[in-house]
Protein backbone atom coordinates (compact mmCIF):
# COMPACT_ATOMS: atom_id res chain seq x y z
CA UNK A 1 0.00 0.00 0.00
CA UNK A 2 2.77 2.22 0.94
CA UNK A 3 4.89 1.59 -2.27
CA UNK A 4 1.78 2.72 -3.96
CA UNK A 5 1.29 5.56 -2.03
CA UNK A 6 4.25 6.77 -3.03
CA UNK A 7 4.06 6.11 -6.54
CA UNK A 8 1.24 8.36 -6.50
CA UNK A 9 2.80 11.37 -4.88
CA UNK A 10 5.79 11.12 -7.32
CA UNK A 11 3.00 11.11 -10.34
CA UNK A 12 1.12 14.41 -8.87
CA UNK A 13 4.53 15.90 -8.11
CA UNK A 14 5.58 15.49 -11.73
CA UNK A 15 2.29 16.87 -12.65
CA UNK A 16 2.45 19.80 -10.34
CA UNK A 17 6.68 20.45 -11.47
CA UNK A 18 5.00 20.51 -15.43
CA UNK A 19 2.65 23.03 -14.63
CA UNK A 20 4.73 25.07 -12.44
CA UNK A 21 7.42 25.18 -15.55
CA UNK A 22 4.54 25.58 -18.29
CA UNK A 23 3.27 28.79 -16.02
CA UNK A 24 6.89 30.22 -15.73
CA UNK A 25 6.99 29.69 -19.23
CA UNK A 26 3.76 31.25 -20.49
CA UNK A 27 5.33 34.36 -17.52
CA UNK A 28 8.24 34.54 -19.69
CA UNK A 29 6.50 34.99 -23.26
CA UNK A 30 3.80 37.47 -21.78
CA UNK A 31 6.64 40.00 -20.77
CA UNK A 32 9.03 39.89 -23.91
CA UNK A 33 5.40 40.89 -25.20
CA UNK A 34 4.37 43.41 -23.19
CA UNK A 35 7.63 44.73 -24.15
CA UNK A 36 7.38 44.63 -27.70
CA UNK A 37 4.21 46.28 -27.63
CA UNK A 38 5.32 48.98 -25.91
CA UNK A 39 7.41 49.91 -29.05
CA UNK A 40 5.02 49.60 -31.37
CA UNK A 41 4.98 52.52 -34.26
CA UNK A 42 2.04 51.71 -35.48
CA UNK A 43 -0.61 53.00 -32.56
CA UNK A 44 0.31 55.13 -29.99
CA UNK A 45 0.26 52.37 -27.15
CA UNK A 46 0.14 55.09 -24.01
CA UNK A 47 -3.51 55.38 -25.28
CA UNK A 48 -4.48 52.11 -25.85
CA UNK A 49 -6.19 49.58 -23.40
CA UNK A 50 -3.92 46.38 -24.39
CA UNK A 51 -5.65 42.91 -23.84
CA UNK A 52 -4.15 39.54 -24.88
CA UNK A 53 -6.44 36.82 -24.57
CA UNK A 54 -4.53 33.44 -24.57
CA UNK A 55 -5.75 29.56 -25.24
CA UNK A 56 -3.30 27.70 -23.98
CA UNK A 57 -4.59 24.28 -25.61
CA UNK A 58 -3.49 26.06 -28.86
CA UNK A 59 -0.86 24.24 -30.90
CA UNK A 60 1.62 27.06 -30.74
CA UNK A 61 1.87 26.46 -26.55
CA UNK A 62 0.56 22.83 -26.59
CA UNK A 63 3.64 21.51 -28.49
CA UNK A 64 6.96 22.27 -26.85
CA UNK A 65 8.84 22.82 -30.08
CA UNK A 66 6.55 25.39 -30.94
CA UNK A 67 6.57 26.90 -27.63
CA UNK A 68 10.66 27.24 -27.95
CA UNK A 69 10.16 28.52 -31.21
CA UNK A 70 7.85 31.50 -30.35
CA UNK A 71 10.51 32.21 -27.32
CA UNK A 72 13.17 32.75 -30.19
CA UNK A 73 11.21 34.59 -32.60
CA UNK A 74 10.49 37.25 -29.57
CA UNK A 75 14.00 37.13 -28.84
CA UNK A 76 14.82 38.17 -32.29
CA UNK A 77 12.42 41.05 -32.63
CA UNK A 78 13.21 42.29 -29.08
CA UNK A 79 17.08 42.34 -30.17
CA UNK A 80 15.87 44.44 -33.44
CA UNK A 81 13.36 47.05 -31.53
CA UNK A 82 15.82 47.49 -28.70
CA UNK A 83 16.42 51.20 -29.86
CA UNK A 84 13.01 52.01 -29.99
CA UNK A 85 11.78 53.88 -27.12
CA UNK A 86 8.73 52.11 -25.31
CA UNK A 87 5.19 53.71 -24.01
CA UNK A 88 3.37 52.18 -21.42
CA UNK A 89 -0.69 51.30 -21.97
CA UNK A 90 -3.51 52.68 -19.87
CA UNK A 91 -3.88 48.86 -19.44
CA UNK A 92 -2.58 45.77 -20.18
CA UNK A 93 -4.33 42.08 -19.15
CA UNK A 94 -3.61 38.66 -20.10
CA UNK A 95 -7.06 36.64 -20.31
CA UNK A 96 -6.60 33.01 -20.37
CA UNK A 97 -10.05 30.92 -22.28
CA UNK A 98 -11.06 27.81 -20.19
CA UNK A 99 -13.58 26.39 -21.86
CA UNK A 100 -15.68 26.49 -25.20
CA UNK A 101 -16.98 30.13 -25.94
CA UNK A 102 -15.27 30.92 -23.18
CA UNK A 103 -14.14 33.63 -25.58
CA UNK A 104 -17.34 35.02 -26.33
CA UNK A 105 -17.91 35.92 -23.15
CA UNK A 106 -14.19 37.74 -22.26
CA UNK A 107 -15.66 39.26 -25.40
CA UNK A 108 -19.37 40.84 -24.13
CA UNK A 109 -16.85 41.80 -20.67
CA UNK A 110 -14.87 43.82 -23.01
CA UNK A 111 -17.78 45.82 -25.24
CA UNK A 112 -19.64 46.39 -21.36
CA UNK A 113 -16.26 48.18 -20.19
CA UNK A 114 -16.29 50.24 -23.97
CA UNK A 115 -19.36 51.22 -23.63
CA UNK A 116 -18.99 53.11 -20.28
CA UNK A 117 -15.45 54.14 -21.66
CA UNK A 118 -16.78 56.40 -24.96
CA UNK A 119 -13.46 57.18 -26.00
CA UNK A 120 -11.20 54.63 -25.12
CA UNK A 121 -8.90 52.99 -28.09
CA UNK A 122 -8.26 48.84 -27.52
CA UNK A 123 -5.80 46.73 -28.83
CA UNK A 124 -6.87 42.61 -28.73
CA UNK A 125 -4.06 40.63 -29.05
CA UNK A 126 -5.53 36.71 -29.99
CA UNK A 127 -2.91 34.25 -28.95
CA UNK A 128 -4.54 31.28 -29.84
CA UNK A 129 -5.73 29.09 -32.50
CA UNK A 130 -9.13 29.89 -35.22
CA UNK A 131 -11.37 28.25 -32.77
CA UNK A 132 -11.05 30.74 -30.44
CA UNK A 133 -10.45 33.66 -32.39
CA UNK A 134 -13.49 33.00 -34.38
CA UNK A 135 -15.73 32.81 -30.72
CA UNK A 136 -14.21 36.04 -29.90
CA UNK A 137 -14.88 37.81 -32.94
CA UNK A 138 -18.28 36.12 -33.36
CA UNK A 139 -19.14 38.31 -29.79
CA UNK A 140 -17.18 41.35 -30.22
CA UNK A 141 -18.78 42.00 -34.52
CA UNK A 142 -22.65 41.71 -32.55
CA UNK A 143 -21.88 45.33 -30.64
CA UNK A 144 -23.25 48.55 -32.60
CA UNK A 145 -20.82 49.62 -35.10
CA UNK A 146 -19.41 52.66 -32.98
CA UNK A 147 -17.99 50.43 -30.21
CA UNK A 148 -16.59 47.64 -32.73
CA UNK A 149 -14.28 50.33 -34.49
CA UNK A 150 -12.39 51.27 -31.05
CA UNK A 151 -11.22 47.82 -31.31
CA UNK A 152 -8.03 47.31 -33.45
CA UNK A 153 -7.35 42.89 -33.17
CA UNK A 154 -3.95 41.28 -34.23
CA UNK A 155 -4.38 37.57 -34.85
CA UNK A 156 -1.33 35.75 -34.28
CA UNK A 157 -0.54 32.29 -35.71
CA UNK A 158 -0.32 30.58 -32.44
CA UNK A 159 -3.13 27.59 -33.64
CA UNK A 160 -2.78 24.60 -35.85
CA UNK A 161 -4.64 26.04 -39.21
CA UNK A 162 -3.58 29.34 -39.10
CA UNK A 163 -5.83 30.20 -41.97
CA UNK A 164 -7.19 33.37 -40.63
CA UNK A 165 -4.59 35.09 -38.59
CA UNK A 166 -2.75 38.33 -39.51
CA UNK A 167 0.05 36.58 -41.20
CA UNK A 168 1.26 32.93 -41.13
CA UNK A 169 4.64 32.92 -39.34
CA UNK A 170 5.02 34.72 -35.90
CA UNK A 171 7.40 36.90 -37.05
CA UNK A 172 5.63 38.56 -39.81
CA UNK A 173 2.06 39.42 -37.20
CA UNK A 174 4.61 40.89 -35.36
CA UNK A 175 5.97 42.66 -37.39
CA UNK A 176 3.30 44.83 -38.20
CA UNK A 177 3.25 46.48 -34.53
CA UNK A 178 5.84 48.30 -36.26
CA UNK A 179 7.31 50.05 -39.66
CA UNK A 180 5.35 47.13 -41.74
CA UNK A 181 2.03 47.73 -40.02
CA UNK A 182 -1.09 49.90 -41.16
CA UNK A 183 -4.85 49.87 -39.23
CA UNK A 184 -6.94 48.09 -41.87
CA UNK A 185 -10.83 47.33 -41.90
CA UNK A 186 -12.02 43.89 -42.93
CA UNK A 187 -15.54 42.33 -43.72
CA UNK A 188 -17.03 39.74 -42.34
CA UNK A 189 -19.31 37.28 -43.71
CA UNK A 190 -23.52 36.42 -42.04
CA UNK A 191 -25.24 33.62 -42.83
CA UNK A 192 -29.26 33.35 -41.98
CA UNK A 193 -30.97 30.64 -41.97
CA UNK A 194 -34.51 30.41 -42.71
CA UNK A 195 -35.33 28.70 -39.37
CA UNK A 196 -33.63 31.54 -37.70
CA UNK A 197 -35.22 34.26 -39.58
CA UNK A 198 -39.30 32.41 -38.53
CA UNK A 199 -38.11 32.94 -35.04
CA UNK A 200 -36.76 36.60 -35.12
CA UNK A 201 -38.54 38.35 -38.11
CA UNK A 202 -37.02 41.20 -36.97
CA UNK A 203 -33.65 40.72 -36.93
CA UNK A 204 -32.26 37.28 -36.72
CA UNK A 205 -28.94 36.98 -35.08
CA UNK A 206 -27.42 34.53 -37.55
CA UNK A 207 -23.83 33.23 -37.93
CA UNK A 208 -20.71 34.85 -38.71
CA UNK A 209 -17.44 33.57 -40.37
CA UNK A 210 -14.58 35.78 -40.67
CA UNK A 211 -12.52 34.19 -43.22
CA UNK A 212 -14.70 31.48 -44.66
CA UNK A 213 -17.80 30.24 -44.62
CA UNK A 214 -18.59 26.94 -46.59
CA UNK A 215 -21.20 24.16 -47.17
CA UNK A 216 -20.39 20.43 -48.21
CA UNK A 217 -17.09 18.31 -48.78
CA UNK A 218 -15.11 20.60 -46.76
CA UNK A 219 -17.17 21.18 -44.05
CA UNK A 220 -17.46 17.68 -43.47
CA UNK A 221 -13.40 17.45 -43.76
CA UNK A 222 -13.76 20.39 -40.67
CA UNK A 223 -16.18 18.63 -39.07
CA UNK A 224 -14.21 15.24 -38.82
CA UNK A 225 -10.81 16.63 -38.05
CA UNK A 226 -12.74 18.56 -35.40
CA UNK A 227 -13.69 14.90 -33.97
CA UNK A 228 -10.28 12.84 -34.63
CA UNK A 229 -7.78 15.76 -33.54
CA UNK A 230 -9.60 15.17 -30.13
CA UNK A 231 -9.04 11.27 -30.10
CA UNK A 232 -5.62 10.65 -32.00
CA UNK A 233 -2.18 12.08 -31.10
CA UNK A 234 -0.58 14.08 -33.10
CA UNK A 235 -1.17 14.29 -36.46
CA UNK A 236 -1.99 11.19 -37.46
CA UNK A 237 -5.38 12.27 -37.76
CA UNK A 238 -4.97 13.36 -41.10
CA UNK A 239 -4.22 9.85 -42.07
CA UNK A 240 -7.59 8.94 -41.04
CA UNK A 241 -9.04 12.14 -42.24
CA UNK A 242 -8.45 11.36 -46.04
CA UNK A 243 -10.38 8.12 -45.94
CA UNK A 244 -13.29 9.72 -44.11
CA UNK A 245 -14.02 12.01 -46.95
CA UNK A 246 -13.43 9.14 -49.48
CA UNK A 247 -16.69 7.92 -48.18
CA UNK A 248 -18.56 11.40 -47.65
CA UNK A 249 -21.02 11.01 -50.85
CA UNK A 250 -22.16 7.48 -49.19
CA UNK A 251 -23.01 10.11 -45.57
CA UNK A 252 -24.44 13.09 -46.88
CA UNK A 253 -26.45 13.09 -50.33
CA UNK A 254 -25.59 15.07 -52.86
CA UNK A 255 -28.81 16.96 -54.20
CA UNK A 256 -29.31 19.61 -56.47
CA UNK A 257 -28.58 23.37 -55.09
CA UNK A 258 -29.72 26.44 -56.57
CA UNK A 259 -27.68 29.81 -56.05
CA UNK A 260 -29.02 33.21 -56.70
CA UNK A 261 -26.22 35.58 -56.47
CA UNK A 262 -25.88 39.74 -56.64
CA UNK A 263 -23.00 39.90 -58.39
CA UNK A 264 -20.74 39.05 -61.20
CA UNK A 265 -19.39 35.24 -62.38
CA UNK A 266 -15.39 35.05 -63.44
CA UNK A 267 -15.46 32.01 -64.49
CA UNK A 268 -17.91 30.17 -66.39
CA UNK A 269 -18.04 26.53 -66.81
CA UNK A 270 -17.84 25.46 -71.00
CA UNK A 271 -21.04 23.33 -72.26
CA UNK A 272 -19.40 19.85 -71.70
CA UNK A 273 -20.25 16.35 -71.41
CA UNK A 274 -19.45 16.02 -67.55
CA UNK A 275 -21.88 14.46 -65.71
CA UNK A 276 -22.43 17.26 -63.43
CA UNK A 277 -21.91 20.35 -65.44
CA UNK A 278 -23.68 23.11 -63.42
CA UNK A 279 -26.48 25.59 -65.46
CA UNK A 280 -25.43 28.72 -65.10
CA UNK A 281 -27.81 32.28 -66.16
CA UNK A 282 -25.98 35.39 -66.20
CA UNK A 283 -28.28 38.55 -65.78
CA UNK A 284 -27.19 42.40 -64.88
CA UNK A 285 -25.01 42.13 -60.89
CA UNK A 286 -26.74 39.07 -60.66
CA UNK A 287 -26.30 35.52 -61.51
CA UNK A 288 -28.19 31.91 -61.01
CA UNK A 289 -26.38 29.12 -60.53
CA UNK A 290 -28.36 25.39 -60.52
CA UNK A 291 -26.37 21.75 -60.27
CA UNK A 292 -25.06 19.31 -58.02
CA UNK A 293 -21.82 20.23 -56.11
CA UNK A 294 -19.11 19.26 -53.85
CA UNK A 295 -18.88 22.41 -52.18
CA UNK A 296 -19.77 26.44 -51.80
CA UNK A 297 -17.14 28.40 -50.45
CA UNK A 298 -17.61 32.13 -49.47
CA UNK A 299 -14.94 34.22 -48.27
CA UNK A 300 -15.31 38.05 -46.58
CA UNK A 301 -13.06 38.68 -49.50
CA UNK A 302 -11.06 36.75 -52.22
CA UNK A 303 -7.76 35.74 -51.64
CA UNK A 304 -8.25 33.41 -48.62
CA UNK A 305 -7.25 30.03 -47.41
CA UNK A 306 -8.78 27.50 -45.72
CA UNK A 307 -8.14 23.93 -44.11
CA UNK A 308 -4.00 24.92 -43.58
CA UNK A 309 -3.54 26.98 -46.40
CA UNK A 310 -5.01 25.79 -49.08
CA UNK A 311 -5.99 28.29 -51.51
CA UNK A 312 -9.76 27.71 -52.10
CA UNK A 313 -10.15 31.44 -53.37
CA UNK A 314 -6.90 31.70 -55.06
CA UNK A 315 -8.19 35.36 -56.41
CA UNK A 316 -10.18 38.84 -56.22
CA UNK A 317 -13.29 36.18 -56.23
CA UNK A 318 -14.95 35.53 -53.27
CA UNK A 319 -17.00 32.67 -54.15
CA UNK A 320 -15.73 29.35 -55.40
CA UNK A 321 -18.33 26.40 -56.35
CA UNK A 322 -16.66 22.79 -57.28
CA UNK A 323 -19.17 20.40 -58.74
CA UNK A 324 -19.83 17.06 -57.92
CA UNK A 325 -17.06 14.47 -59.70
CA UNK A 326 -15.68 11.29 -59.57
CA UNK A 327 -13.34 9.72 -56.91
CA UNK A 328 -10.51 10.13 -59.27
CA UNK A 329 -11.17 13.79 -60.72
CA UNK A 330 -11.30 14.40 -56.74
CA UNK A 331 -7.75 13.07 -56.05
CA UNK A 332 -6.60 15.04 -58.45
CA UNK A 333 -7.97 18.21 -57.73
CA UNK A 334 -6.50 18.06 -53.72
CA UNK A 335 -3.18 18.86 -54.90
CA UNK A 336 -4.28 21.79 -57.19
CA UNK A 337 -6.41 23.30 -54.46
CA UNK A 338 -3.12 23.73 -52.38
CA UNK A 339 -1.52 26.42 -54.59
CA UNK A 340 -4.79 27.87 -56.17
CA UNK A 341 -4.56 26.07 -59.58
CA UNK A 342 -7.94 24.17 -58.92
CA UNK A 343 -9.41 27.34 -61.24
CA UNK A 344 -8.19 25.90 -64.37
CA UNK A 345 -10.57 22.82 -64.34
CA UNK A 346 -13.96 23.28 -65.86
CA UNK A 347 -15.54 21.73 -62.58
CA UNK A 348 -15.07 25.09 -60.83
CA UNK A 349 -16.78 28.14 -60.77
CA UNK A 350 -15.27 31.12 -59.34
CA UNK A 351 -17.65 34.39 -58.72
CA UNK A 352 -17.66 37.86 -56.84
CA UNK A 353 -20.55 38.46 -54.64
CA UNK A 354 -21.86 40.19 -51.50
CA UNK A 355 -25.41 38.61 -51.48
CA UNK A 356 -26.29 34.84 -52.10
CA UNK A 357 -29.37 32.78 -51.59
CA UNK A 358 -28.81 28.98 -51.61
CA UNK A 359 -31.68 26.60 -51.96
CA UNK A 360 -31.19 23.32 -51.43
CA UNK A 361 -33.35 19.87 -50.18
CA UNK A 362 -30.82 17.68 -48.33
CA UNK A 363 -29.08 17.65 -45.12
CA UNK A 364 -25.64 19.00 -45.16
CA UNK A 365 -22.43 20.13 -43.35
CA UNK A 366 -21.48 24.19 -43.04
CA UNK A 367 -18.60 25.51 -41.24
CA UNK A 368 -17.19 28.66 -40.64
CA UNK A 369 -13.68 29.02 -39.79
CA UNK A 370 -13.39 25.57 -38.97
CA UNK A 371 -16.45 25.54 -36.39
CA UNK A 372 -18.57 23.17 -38.20
CA UNK A 373 -22.88 22.74 -37.60
CA UNK A 374 -25.54 20.36 -39.76
CA UNK A 375 -28.04 22.15 -41.85
CA UNK A 376 -31.31 20.76 -42.63
CA UNK A 377 -34.15 20.89 -45.17
CA UNK A 378 -35.63 23.24 -42.85
CA UNK A 379 -32.79 25.75 -42.68
CA UNK A 380 -33.27 26.65 -46.27
CA UNK A 381 -33.30 29.29 -48.25
CA UNK A 382 -30.13 30.06 -46.61
CA UNK A 383 -29.03 33.94 -46.90
CA UNK A 384 -25.06 34.85 -47.19
CA UNK A 385 -23.99 38.25 -46.88
CA UNK A 386 -21.11 39.94 -46.86
CA UNK A 387 -20.81 43.08 -44.64
CA UNK A 388 -19.40 46.50 -45.08
CA UNK A 389 -15.60 46.48 -43.51
CA UNK A 390 -15.65 47.37 -40.15
CA UNK A 391 -13.24 45.28 -38.59
CA UNK A 392 -10.05 46.71 -37.65
CA UNK A 393 -6.85 44.55 -37.68
CA UNK A 394 -3.37 45.11 -38.52
CA UNK A 395 -2.14 44.37 -41.45
CA UNK A 396 0.70 45.21 -44.20
CA UNK A 397 1.52 48.74 -46.19
CA UNK A 398 2.37 46.72 -48.79
CA UNK A 399 -1.26 44.99 -48.98
CA UNK A 400 -0.09 40.97 -48.29
CA UNK A 401 -2.39 39.24 -46.03
CA UNK A 402 0.55 37.01 -45.77
CA UNK A 403 4.09 36.60 -46.78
Amino acid sequence: MGKIFDEATRAIYKIVLLLYNYHMELSSLEQKLKILISRSRVMNISTVAVRVIVNPFAGGFSRALKFEQTHGILDKLLAETEELPEQKPISWEVLTTTASRHATQIANDLLEKAALQSNQQWLVILACGDGTTWEFLDGLTRAPAEIVERFTILRLPLGTGNDGTDGWTLEDSLSRLFDEGVILKQPYVTIHTAKQSKQSKASPSGFRAFNIVSIGLDAFVAHMTNKLKKKLPGDSFKLWLDLATVFYDSIYKTGTMKIVGKGTIATIPSESTRKYAAHVTVGTDQFTIEGRFLLLAVGADGRRTYGSHQFILPDENNVCLIEKMSLFRKIKLKTPIVSGEHKKFPEVILAQSRELTVYYDETILMQMDGESIELSPEDFPLVIKVSEPILRYLGRKDGKRHV
